[in-house]
């Protein structure tokens, strides 16, 4: 046994006795002590092996990632290979992201707009990496799926991952989303001394030990949990930091200057992710060191948290340690990434008070809607300025974080029950949300996103804040249903017959579209001459009709 298990051993031991001993004292009579004593350290005995073969079982499944630019670690090779291969970047084929790149060519897509193509062609690996670890990954599936947090991955990186055994792998950025504050990597090939880094060939076949995702939204105050990961002690010796203790919160709030993922706002504060409204899972299990990424497991040995250094340290609850929960919105997102793709976010549609509102007479407490955006889901349903809204599909809502929360966790299209008061009245509404807007820097992905003629199109919601507000106080969006142009790519059908973006469609061949998924359904469906229904008039004199 080395010596990390034997200090983890004993140290197991010790927090356990002193805890049995607790009880032992305070509920006991000295005559029964003896017996009693026996007793609690055989269930401290217990106790610990489980402990013990938990964490064997899981470590295997932590990772160390380290992020590679042109360092002497990775010597730039060949020029790019034919087939567009790169490290780290998605494949640009057909019509697809970005509007006017050659087939074949490498890009990671920011929503919206392109990035950096991939630069190397072949790496070659030289010596061990120097470069210190950026944080701890976690494998959900064989394949080589690794789970981690939004800030241990970067963009223009190459990111190499090392399991506890000390195989290093090469790993692709397939998505990183700055709402969830996750990250997913998909690992393309094991790494050794002098050879190749990536030569164009097809990823190999990889089969590497996986946590199973658990349900964060069963854990309760006092649930005992695990937390492994410690990316340095992984990459020096193989053997990732432990720590075992219980639950404390399952509400706790991101430091609105503390970022998990995205960009800064206006006023210099981070609100970019769900976390920031209280969402955060608090446990006494802290590992002490580089946290971001590691893997929080419940005792049934099921990943229930992607753990994170941020509250800690800002200087919040300094003895807790952190950790974003896979809870039914983070999985949803997980999931969604292991494709390539962006996760997508529930919106209301309404501006709101920033601080709760209590009826004075009915003594009822909830969020006050100051404005219902003309045509947004929550107009739709019914809801007014003055309203006040007070449950979210059973859930009371009593503070502007609760509210987001609530609606952000859902996705774009879900029928949402809304509880609020009118003029002292109850009601109940049922609201089929919008498309939160999250800036294209905020979210990473490596899929092809669908075009038709030149287009891409979104959710009506899915529009900045001010170009919300606009597009609502004409008109523009059908209260019936539509989709907005989120992209026109100039030179084509679209952009020649006048369509450029924020235009929104509410019919393709007298057919009725209220999502992305049914435009495309629509226009695959169509005839090759295809008419559009726009809900204004475009700038020209060009028919809303489109031929191949």
């Amino acid at each position: 046994m080395g010596l990390a298990a034997i200090t983890q051993r004993r140290w197991l031991n010790a927090r356990l006795a002193a805890m049995l001993l607790g009880v032992v004292v305070s509920v006991c009579p000295l005559s029964a002590w003896a017996q009693t004593v026996g007793e609690g350290a055989a269930a401290a005995l217990a106790l610990e092996s489980s402990l013990v073969d938990l964490i064997e079982r899981s470590e295997r499944s932590v990772v160390s990632i380290t992020r590679h630019t042109e360092s002497p670690e990775l010597v730039a090779g060949a020029a790019q290979q034919p087939g567009g291969v790169a490290i780290g970047g998605g494949v640009v084929r057909g019509n697809g992201l970005p509007f006017g790149q050659q087939a074949g060519q490498p890009r990671f897509f920011i929503q919206g707009q392109p990035l950096i193509a991939g630069r190397l062609g072949n790496l070659q690996m030289v010596t061990d990496a120097a470069t210190p670890p950026s944080g701890a990954g976690v494998v959900i599936d064989p394949s080589g799926i690794v789970l981690t947090q939004f800030a241990v991955v970067g963009l223009d990186d190459h990111h190499v991952v090392t399991t506890p055994d000390g195989v290093r792998y090469l790993a692709d950025l397939r998505a990183a989303d700055g709402r969830s504050g996750l990250a997913v990597l998909a690992i393309r090939k094991r790494l050794e001394a002098g050879q190749a880094g990536d030569d164009g060939a097809a990823p190999e076949a990889i089969d590497l030990p996986a946590l199973p995702i658990g349900k964060a939204e069963d854990l309760r105050k006092g649930r005992l949990v695990v937390s492994i990961g410690n990316p340095y002690a992984i990459e020096s010796d193989g053997q990732p930091t432990a720590s075992w203790g219980s639950i404390t919160n399952t509400a706790a709030r991101v430091p609105q200057n503390e970022p998990l993922g995205g960009e800064v706002e206006s006023d210099g504060q981070f609100r970019t992710t769900l976390h920031h409204f209280g969402s955060l899972i608090q446990t006494d299990a802290r590992l002490g060191w580089n946290a971001s990424g590691g893997a929080l497991v419940n005792l049934a040995g099921e990943l229930v948290g992607i753990t994170t250094t941020a509250s800690t340290i800002a200087g919040h609850e300094q003895p807790a340690g952190y950790a974003i929960p896979l809870n039914a919105a983070m999985r949803r997102a997980v999931e969604t990434m292991r494709d390539g793709m962006a996760p997508e976010y529930g919106l209301l549609g309404v501006s709101f008070d920033r601080v709760a509102s209590r009826n004075a007479k009915t003594g009822r407490m909830g969020i006050g809607v100051r404005d219902s955006y003309r045509g947004a889901p929550a107009q739709v349903a019914g809801l007014l300025p003055g309203d006040l809204l007070l449950e979210v599909n059973g859930k009371s809502i009593k503070s502007p974080d609760a509210l987001q929360l609530a609606v952000g966790s859902l996705p774009p299209g879900a029928a949402t029950d809304i509880v609020y008061e009118r003029q002292g009245q109850l009601h109940n509404t049922s609201v089929v949300l919008g498309k939160a807007y999250l800036d294209g820097g905020d979210q990473i992905i490596s899929a092809e996103m669908p075009s038709w003629r030149g287009i891409r199109v979104d959710y009506p919601t899915a529009v900045p804040p001010e170009v919300l507000r606009v597009k609502t106080a004409e008109g523009a969006i059908d209260p019936e249903g539509c989709v907005v142009v989120s992209e026109v790519e100039e030179g084509s059908v679209s952009w020649e017959s006048g369509v450029r973006p924020y235009a929104f469609i509410s019919h393709v061949g007298g057919k009725r579209v209220r999502s992305p998924e049914e435009f495309f359904d629509a226009v695959r469906d169509a005839s090759a001459n295809v008419n559009l229904k726009f809900t204004r008039p475009l700038n020209t004199k060009a028919p809303a009709s489109f031929a191949e």
